[in-house]
């Protein structure tokens, strides 16, 4: 799991044994979240993200867009959410409702199968975009 909530100090810690959360902010906060006990990154999402050997099962973002929209264009941001995900991964984003549409558009020319939830204050300017990321194959009816 990579948890970009971290802004906020998002929980990256999970009971499941089999889960990895690694925190990841695009703002430097890493003396609170070291003296935590946690883990992490910093990050500028205009430029591509080092993630060799691994992928992600999940991604969490809050307010990743409003933050970073003045420095860079969300496809190029969205287009490195896709690179570090596995296939059947899922995306969960919390964004004003001018980027939640935005988000929901591009996600579907990459691809990926999309549905936008209200927040638990059910406030018309803040949405959750939740996405999963399908494996690409290509259809039978051009093969042979």
């Amino acid at each position: 799991m990579l948890d970009q909530n971290s802004n906020q100090l998002g929980n990256t810690t999970t009971n499941n044994k089999q889960c990895w959360g690694v925190g990841h902010t695009y703002t430097n906060i890493w003396g609170m979240v070291f003296d935590r006990g946690l883990i992490g990154t910093l990050h500028d999402w205009c430029e591509a993200f080092s993630t060799y050997p691994r992928t992600y099962d999940l991604l969490h973002a809050e307010g990743l867009f409003t933050a970073e929209s003045h420095r860079c264009e969300m496809k190029y941001m969205m287009l490195e959410m896709d690179r570090i995900l596995r296939p059947g991964s899922h995306v969960i984003i919390r964004e004003a409702s001018y980027f939640a549409d935005a988000v929901a558009t591009l996600a579907k020319g990459m691809r990926w199968i999309c549905h936008k939830e209200n927040t638990e204050y059910d406030v018309e300017k803040e949405k959750l975009v939740i996405c999963q990321k399908k494996l690409w194959q290509p259809s039978n009816s051009g093969s042979r």
